[in-house]
């Protein structure tokens, strides 16, 4: 028996030709509630890609790097995992 919210977060940085594989991935895992993915300032396609794919997404406009990006998911959602 599952208690508690789980949240997966995925910082990305111009990942467009890999970030559905990944998604996909994650999204075969029962377990996870909610996928987050925070693109990290990309310049390629990457906010166009991820916001295709049905997950929930925070665009940051500029690259402030990968612990920058996980507190900002901590910052912005509910989750108990």
């Amino acid at each position: 028996m599952k208690k508690g919210k789980v949240l997966a977060v995925v910082p990305v940085y111009n990942e467009a030709d890999r970030i559905i594989q990944t998604i996909e991935g994650l999204k075969s895992i029962e377990l996870i509630d909610e996928i987050l993915v925070i693109n990290d300032g990309s310049t390629d396609n990457t906010r166009e890609v991820i916001e295709k794919i049905g997950v929930s997404t925070i665009n940051l406009t500029k690259n402030h790097g990968k612990g920058f990006a996980m507190k900002k998911a901590v910052e912005d959602k509910n989750y108990d995992y």
